[in-house]
């Protein structure tokens, strides 16, 4: 697409381009630097586009776009990877262990660390060398469709699951118990993975690495686009009446003659020419299974989730009003194990509210992206400039759709008092620096994690009974 002429330039392009600035930029230098590689074996038709490849390369759009793949991937990478090894260490703790949210976030943790690791991580290192791992082996190719692929379907469901469940809870907070187990929490997740696994199987048919003629100054081109003419995507309409005779010669080499034009053969990985039709039909299912339904089921279920938020607070405000003849600590003591039960079902939901707005901010540009991709009609040598900037767009909702699997851990610590408070036991380890402290250092340690027993925590109470009553606060 657009983007290879944002990448390195080749070797050529630059050896031709250095050679015309050399000279005096005037009508007649740069034609003879023209006819001196047309003699060279290079057609006009070829000669234009390496230029027009230069041109492109120094546009601002193209600047954009270079600097984003260069400074932001690995920002997000190394922020993402951190918070998601420290985010599954924290949520696998015995007391957190089965808090029905908990699990889900405990899997997503893994989920989207593959998700950086295959996606961001790979597509990086490709914009860096200038060449697609993807391309270099067929079970390369196959393996990381299949992973990118299937790791996003479940990292964005588990999200959904997650909302699901925690407007059911608001919904009917007396029945919660009833709905919600570990063991159909379990089997939920493993339903998920294995739905999205059987979605992602087709790759290892469908794709391989397919050969393509292509002339040596497209071939670092890291596009996906590889039947498209190379001219179709990158040049101007020309002026027949033009005065410079390169420009003459290359509307007859580019409508003529293209058997002069030097090609080699590249394998680049993409769908079978047998699966053509099937190509369109999962572009269709990709946008609607990671996008379009998950973006609207979260933000329905986030309507749901605060409206009942709101009319349970509503409720909660009358009815202290209605008894507020009632002493203090008469009524603290009658609703002191209540509310502090609605206070970790806040604070809990709140927590999980955040996280799943923070997927719908950082998807809405993915989601418009791919339908005005589907919707608007880029085609044509005169659309250049507009595939170029929307690639630019694309790009931007590519890093946000990342930045996604990556920012949970940070949520967490900025809406989950639960979640500070075992971080903080994680990080202090629950070692007393000295004896005469014991008090002190026990009484912290039980504010931080109750079945922490003082000084070793080395025998954490029975989790055993755990599995029995579950939790789903």
């Amino acid at each position: 697409m657009c983007a290879d002429l944002c990448n390195e330039l080749p070797d050529d392009v630059k050896r031709l381009t250095t050679l015309m600035s050399s000279t005096n930029e005037t009508e007649d230098n740069v034609s003879t630097v023209l006819e001196q590689y047309e003699r060279l074996g290079f057609p006009p038709a070829q000669l234009e586009r390496m230029i027009y490849r230069y041109v492109f390369f120094h546009l601002p759009a193209c600047s954009a776009y270079r600097f984003l793949w260069t400074y932001i991937p690995p920002i997000i990478i190394l922020l993402g990877s951190f918070g998601n090894i420290l985010a599954f260490m924290v949520l696998r703790h015995p007391s957190t262990r089965y808090v029905s949210a908990f699990v889900y976030l405990t899997v997503r943790s893994v989920v989207d660390e593959v998700v950086l690791t295959v996606g961001l991580l790979r597509r990086w290192i490709d914009y860096m060398i200038n060449r697609k791992l993807e391309h270099s082996t067929s079970v390369f190719c196959k393996l990381a469709q299949f992973a990118g692929v299937s790791s996003s379907f479940l990292s964005v469901w588990l999200t959904v699951t997650l909302t699901a469940e925690r407007a059911l809870v608001v919904s009917f907070p007396l029945h919660g118990t009833r709905f919600i187990s570990y063991s159909r929490v379990r089997k939920l997740i493993i339903v998920l993975s294995l739905i999205c696994i059987l979605l992602s199987l087709h790759f290892f048919i469908t794709v391989d690495l397919i050969p393509t003629t292509t002339t040596p100054s497209s071939s670092t081109a890291t596009t996906d686009f590889i039947h498209q003419p190379y001219h179709s995507l990158y040049l101007e309409p020309q002026d027949s009446n033009t005065t410079e005779p390169w420009r003459n010669q290359t509307q007859s080499a580019i409508t003529g003659d293209v058997s002069s034009v030097r090609q080699e053969m590249v394998y680049q990985c993409n769908f079978k020419p047998e699966f053509a039709s099937f190509a369109w039909l999962w572009t269709t299912i990709d946008a609607v299974v990671y996008c379009y339904l998950p973006f609207i089921l979260i933000f329905g279920l986030n309507v749901v989730i605060v409206y009942h938020v709101n009319a349970a607070q509503k409720k909660q405000h009358r009815i202290r009003v209605r008894h507020s003849v009632i002493p203090m600590q008469q009524l603290s003591k009658a609703t002191g194990a209540s509310g502090d039960q609605m206070n970790n079902v806040r604070q809990m939901t709140i927590m999980l509210l955040v996280v799943s707005f923070a997927f719908l901010v950082t998807t809405v540009a993915i989601v418009v992206t791919k339908i005005l991709s589907q919707v608007l009609d880029l085609s044509g040598s005169g659309r250049t400039h507009e595939r170029l900037y929307f690639q630019l767009a694309d790009t931007v909702a590519e890093l946000l759709m990342y930045i996604n699997h990556a920012m949970n851990f940070y949520l967490f610590c900025a809406t989950g008092k639960r979640f500070r408070s075992r971080l903080w036991y994680l990080l202090a380890k629950c070692r007393p620096t000295a004896p005469n402290r014991g008090t002190a250092d026990q009484q912290q340690t039980a504010r931080l994690d109750p079945d922490c027993h003082y000084p070793t925590c080395s025998n954490p109470t029975d989790t055993k009974n755990k599995r029995t009553k579950y939790i789903y606060i």
